[in-house]
């Protein structure tokens, strides 16, 4: 499935004709849990592409993959002075496939900056893997989910080249019951 979506993705360019654009975007990624103790969770990063036709009255349909992998501390646990007991760890990774509805706010654009904001829904792969390794041993475990995915997302446009725009985002993101995202962004986004 992921391959026929890359596949697909960097094929678009010869099917592509005017008002439609695709892009890359990366940046950082806050997931947490709100059942859960986020203690020690770090920052992780979010990648991917985005296919997007601009459908008038400064509205645009995006099509968006979106990996994001995040994971916490570790946890050391001690026996007694300078004996280490275990260690733990815990990290989370998530593909996101959504479809998005983006408004163009051109009436405040200022400096050819042009801010947006939109929603999207779609569905979210997401994998937990937990370890913790003893001294002669280690446990693993790896839990997966499969679910209903929404977002909503604000950010600022400026066009670089002819047919070129850079973007910054700020993304709210829901992709696993009990768990948010928070992403920020930058794309290079090439129209056609």
């Amino acid at each position: 499935m992921k391959k026929l979506i890359f596949t697909a993705l960097f094929s678009l360019p010869i099917f592509l004709s005017a008002g439609q654009y695709v892009g890359f975007h990366g940046g950082t990624d806050y997931s947490y849990k709100t059942n859960d103790s986020n203690s020690g969770q770090k920052v992780g990063y979010a990648v991917g592409l985005v296919y997007g036709k601009d459908v008038g009255d400064q509205i645009r349909a995006e099509a968006e993959v979106t990996f994001r992998n995040g994971a916490k501390r570790k946890v050391y646990t001690d026996k007694g002075v300078d004996q280490l007991e275990s260690k733990k760890y815990e990290s989370k990774h998530s593909w996101s496939y959504m479809i998005n509805l983006i408004y163009d706010v051109n009436q405040l654009a200022t400096y050819k900056l042009t801010p947006y904001f939109g929603l999207g829904i779609g569905y979210g792969n997401n994998v937990t893997e937990l370890k913790i390794k003893y001294d002669t041993h280690s446990d693993s475990e790896k839990r997966r989910d499969s679910d209903f995915a929404w977002q909503g997302l604000i950010g600022l446009s400026y066009p670089v080249a002819d047919g070129i725009l850079s973007r910054v985002q700020y993304t709210y993101h829901r992709g696993e019951q009990h768990s948010i995202s928070h992403s920020v962004t930058a794309a290079i986004v090439k129209a056609f």
